[in-house]
């Protein structure tokens, strides 16, 4: 009996090490935010009833650097707090990083924000020093999770 409590003393002793190490890692919500001047916004249009198929990622930038030349931009399309393979709707958009510069990029609507359901979502947007093939491959450091504001632009 004094070896089976032994032993779950030494697991409770892991455990509580475990915790403590992964919760020093969740300090810093949204790291990258500072490179970003305010939220983004994205813009879809409507031709008559129908969507387009092309909306518009916008951003805006609080500084310049050499270092990022790539834009990644997800949406959370599901509502389940994760981001995707699927809903990575900006990939490897080339970019100049400036300060005070306003960027806009297009991109292929998802059906999800053909509908006037979603007003706002929760996006991922992140910037990389070269291009990536999976969403695991960029650095949450160089990025940040926040909401956007969709809006509707109707084009006659």
């Amino acid at each position: 009996m004094k070896k089976v409590y032994s032993v779950l003393f030494v697991l409770l002793i892991i455990f509580v090490a475990f915790l403590t190490y992964n919760r020093d890692k969740e300090v810093v919500i949204n790291p990258g935010a500072d490179l970003f001047a305010d939220s983004p916004e994205i813009s879809r249009y409507k031709l008559g009833e129908n969507y387009s198929d092309s909306g518009t990622f916008k951003y805006s930038f609080t500084s310049s650097s050499d270092k990022y030349k790539f834009l990644q931009g997800f949406i959370d399309l599901d509502g389940d707090g994760r981001f995707s393979y699927e809903e990575w709707m900006v990939k490897n958009n080339q970019i100049e990083l400036s300060e005070d510069m306003r960027l806009d990029v297009n991109f292929v609507l998802p059906e999800e924000l053909k509908s006037d359901a979603l007003d706002i979502v929760k996006v991922w947007v992140s910037v990389t020093s070269s291009e990536v093939g999976l969403p695991v491959d960029i650095k949450y450091s160089n990025g940040f999770v926040t909401t956007a504001t969709v809006t509707t632009s109707y084009v006659d």
